[in-house]
């Protein structure tokens, strides 16, 4: 877009003043031009593309993917990582299966490398590839034309010889690659830069997108077939970067080695379950911009995920702003049920409220770990008020089994109804062993929405006892 400042103010004058203006009318419309001229520079400014992927193979973060959205990378063949590279060759090669990021559909590859010999040929300095189809992309070395570039692809769907192209003739030497993939009107439209100079440029095929567990990553070998590996390059790559938007040639050519910051530099996130609660671990090498976390909570590793807790209300989650120095996190979510699986989703969110996503992870609380008793068992059943009742979002419902004959398991089934008497809830169906439990309703049903304020009934069922509560 072409913009001229003097031609727009021109017109807009022409158009929108009066003839004859007092001098509080004319300094008011003199504000209101200001502020479309802010938002029309605003609105034609070039957006920042995200980094979905990014490695440094730097001490410490040697196979880590710094986005946290790739799985970490797992050498292969005789690949090895030392002084801040990734030495792949014609029997070594990394890879990491699985993607929690967003979904990639228009993208940019780039990676910094150093070409160890010429005579390696048909292989990829980074690749994006599913492991279910025979469907990839990626910056290839040496297939169709001898010692030169080409973004290579599935059956050649988006490769063609990139003209003028560019042939290497020395090895050692660091060079910058990239590749775009721009959709323009259902077209693939692909542009290779080598050092930041355009070499290619031509539409060809489509654009597929990358998403989920059947997503990888690959550096050294262009694709992967059926567990088979095709093409092979040698060198030592210094730097990766897969960005969900296309670079222009002016944004290329400022990339610099080691120039990417990221909110949060995330080098690990756990969940373990034990005690009666879950407890999320992780650990950050380095933050900028960064005001702190969200957690968010699923019941599948693909459901509603909600969120559970917030930098925003907890002072345990707020980020360190600016650090290079590691910084580690823990968040225990008290408010689970026993023998039911979770997913957490770890959110940083930075000074403009840019939100990146990390996991999910999982975690199972088996019904062991809810019982709290200690000393004596209960004689007989019992179930107890809610605490807190009222309750805002969520409650504790405690009950007890007794010791029953032969030592057998008690078949437990605690349930929420609304007044009408509906199910909205089943929090325990399964045999316990003696003992005091402690479960936490968080006022949702079993789709996960949460309920409406009100009056609800929670009944504890065995074949020998039944009693039920009201809470509100």
């Amino acid at each position: 877009m072409t913009y001229n400042k003097q031609k727009f103010t021109d017109q807009y004058r022409k158009i929108f003043t009066p003839r004859k203006t007092g001098r509080k009318l004319e300094a008011w419309y003199s504000h209101l031009l200001g502020m479309m001229l802010v938002l029309l520079l605003l609105g034609s400014s070039v957006q920042a593309q995200t980094l979905v992927g990014y490695w440094t193979f730097e001490p410490g973060a040697e196979l880590v993917d710094q986005t946290g959205n790739f799985n970490n990378l797992v050498l292969q063949g005789d690949a090895t990582v030392s002084a801040g590279a990734l030495d792949v060759g014609p029997s070594g090669w990394a890879q990491a299966i699985g993607y929690n990021g967003p979904t990639i559909f228009e993208k940019t590859l780039v990676s910094w490398l150093r070409l160890d010999d010429l005579t390696t040929t048909a292989g990829s300095v980074l690749t994006i590839d599913k492991t279910d189809v025979d469907e990839f992309d990626g910056i290839v070395f040496s297939e169709q034309e001898t010692d030169r570039w080409e973004a290579g692809s599935s059956g050649f769907a988006r490769t063609q010889n990139p003209v003028p192209g560019f042939a290497e003739t020395t090895t050692g030497i660091l060079i910058k690659m990239a590749i775009t993939y721009q959709n323009v009107n259902g077209t693939a439209r692909i542009k290779i830069y080598h050092d930041g100079d355009l070499i290619g440029n031509y539409d060809k095929g489509s654009l597929p997108s990358w998403a989920g567990a059947n997503t990888e990553l690959l550096f050294g070998v262009r694709h992967t077939v059926n567990g088979t590996t095709r093409g092979a390059v040698n060198a030592h790559i210094e730097e990766a970067r897969i960005y969900d938007g296309v670079l222009t040639q002016a944004e290329i050519q400022a990339l610099t080695k080691g120039d990417a910051t990221l909110p949060v530099s995330l080098t690990s996130f756990s969940a373990a379950a034990g005690n009666g609660q879950v407890t999320l671990n992780w650990v950050t090498e380095s933050e900028v911009d960064n005001m702190g976390y969200d957690i968010l909570r699923a019941d599948s590793k693909d459901g509603d995920y909600q969120e559970i807790s917030s930098y925003q209300y907890d002072p345990r989650l707020k980020g360190q702003i600016n650090t290079s120095s590691r910084t580690a996190y823990q968040y225990i979510d008290k408010y689970i049920q026993p023998g039911e699986s979770y997913w957490y989703k770890l959110v940083d969110v930075d000074v403009k409220g840019k939100r990146t996503e990390h996991g999910p992870v999982n975690a199972v609380l088996s019904a062991g770990d809810a019982v709290i008793a200690k000393g004596n068992l209960p004689s007989e059943y019992f179930l107890e008020k809610n605490y807190p009742n009222p309750f805002n979002p969520s409650t504790s419902i405690k009950f007890g089994v007794p010791q029953l004959q032969n030592g057998e398991l008690a078949s437990i089934r605690l349930v929420i109804y609304n007044a009408l008497g509906q199910v909205v809830r089943e929090l325990v169906n399964q045999d316990l062993a003696a003992g005091t439990y402690r479960v936490q309703w968080d006022g949702r049903n079993a789709q996960g929405s949460l309920m409406p304020s009100g009056v609800y009934i929670y009944q504890l069922i065995t074949p020998a006892y039944q009693k039920s509560e009201k809470m509100y």
